[in-house]
This record gives C-alpha cells, structure tokens and sequence, in this order.
C-alpha cells in the first residue's frame, strides 16, 4: 500500500540539485509506500529509518519499469547511492489511500493491496 498523509514541518527538506535539474519540493501531503516485499523490509528493518525512493524505468526514454537490478545497473549505476539486486521484482503498482480527507479515507489507485478493507472508512464521496 502506498498511503498519502499530512506532511509536518517536522520531514526534512527535499532539495534534488542535478547538472540536469533543480528541483525543491514544498508539500503539503507526503506518500508513504508500506512494501510487503521481505527484502525490502528487512532492508528497512536494517537501515532503522524511512529511505527516499522512487519507481525506476528501465532506460531514460521509457515509462516501463524496471524488474531486476541488472537492467537498473545498466541504466542508473552512475546516478543511484547502491542497487539491491535480489532477482525479478513485481512491478504492479501499489493501492494508493489518501487519509487527507477529513471525514474518511479516499483509494485514489487500485492496485497491489486489498481495497475491502478501506471500505468502513471511507469518505461520502468515495
């Protein structure tokens, strides 16, 4: 599940300077991706602290995702901190939730995640 959430001026700020780019985000919302892949919880289980991430394509020009480190080393290797590369991944995207919503919850994305469980929560326009 992927869950959407009221950001705080507690997170720090987000600044991205590239050659390529500068970006600064200043968000009121923040998304926070819960895996069920093991490998990725034990990886957070070890780091003991939330890590910044993101999808990766497989190559600078495509929007499909990339399922296994080698096709990420080819491509991001010179750009990334480090790649696990434990096989194959599951590429579906996750169930997005928004909890933003003062009277209830709203599932902005079905996806890998059981929806149903949202159901009694839900906001009157969802």
């Amino acid at each position: 599940y992927t869950y959407i959430l009221p950001a705080s001026n507690k997170l720090p700020r987000m600044i991205l300077e590239h050659k390529e780019h500068k970006k600064v985000w200043k968000r009121k919302e923040i998304g926070v991706r819960v895996p069920q892949d093991s490998v990725c919880q034990e990886f957070l289980k070890l780091m003991g602290n939330p890590v910044l991430c993101s999808s990766v394509p497989s190559d600078t020009e495509s929007n499909q995702l990339a399922v296994e480190g080698s096709e990420i080393e080819r491509t991001w290797a010179h750009r990334v901190d480090f790649i696990i590369d434990n096989g194959y991944r599951q590429t579906e995207p996750t169930t997005v939730v928004d909890m933003t919503i003062e009277d209830g919850l709203k599932v902005l994305r079905e996806g890998a995640g059981e929806v149903g469980i949202f159901e009694p929560y839900l906001a009157n326009d969802s």
